[in-house]
């Protein structure tokens, strides 16, 4: 292995490109748990299939814990440039956290009745382990996806065209579902196939996961003092 020497911006940049990949990874990977407990409940495995969305909330947590640390790493950039985006980016992030509250919180004016009781009862009793509905309510992952999609747009600026064309896509696709998600919910459609579209966004992130694979590798091999994926003539 070569070392990247003592240009702290290199190292930041190489940290922050390990824990935005895992991040991303992550948010993928409890998207597609979330998309198979939807699925065996819609197969006929009874609503009580739903428990196996409870790896998925502790994936997404595990997620949102590494973009932190992925934006921890890159304020220890020397460059400006990295504090400026990093702050653009923590925003997204705060905003991610702060939307999922909301949503939440939203929950007995968005829903009402019976699954809605169920969810503050459980969210008041064990709050980590809230009704079987609640990861796949629209109200309460699209505005997360949402800024979701923002942080990895902020995050595309820092690469090459090719990665960066990755990352916007793979963040288009989780707006257009996102959106998707809330006319679905408003047009009272929420039901069946519609607990689908939380797991769908695995598409997204695993996308933008793809984008950051090629950045992340090549980064290994550098030892200048900005990433490869900076660099003009990669265009």
């Amino acid at each position: 292995m070569m070392a990247f020497g003592s240009d702290p911006r290199a190292v930041a940049a190489r940290a922050h490109l390990l824990f935005v990949f895992a991040g991303a990874v992550a948010l993928g990977v409890g998207s597609v748990v979330l998309l198979i407990a939807a699925g065996v409940w819609l197969g006929a495995g009874g609503a009580g299939a739903l428990i196996i969305r409870l790896p998925a909330l502790v994936i997404h947590f595990v997620a949102w814990m590494l973009l932190l640390a992925s934006l921890k790493a890159l304020s220890l950039s020397p460059n400006k440039d990295d504090e400026r985006l990093m702050v653009q980016m923590l925003i997204a992030w705060v905003l991610s956290v702060v939307a999922g509250f909301l949503g939440i919180w939203s929950l007995p004016w968005v829903l009402g009745g019976g699954i809605c009781s169920g969810i503050v009862c459980s969210l008041s009793t064990v709050f980590f382990l809230p009704a079987p509905y609640l990861p796949f309510v629209p109200s309460v992952f699209a505005p997360v996806v949402a800024c979701h999609a923002a942080f990895f747009l902020l995050e595309s600026r820092r690469h090459e065209p090719v990665a960066s064309g990755r990352l916007r896509n793979g963040a288009i696709v989780l707006l257009v579902i996102a959106a998707v998600s809330i006319a679905v919910q408003a047009a009272h459609w929420f039901y069946g196939p519609a607990y689908l579209l939380a797991g769908l966004t695995a598409i997204g992130y695993l996308w933008i996961a793809a984008g950051l694979y090629r950045p992340l590798r090549t980064s290994r091999d550098f030892t200048g003092s900005l990433p490869e994926a900076s660099r003009p003539e990669g265009l």
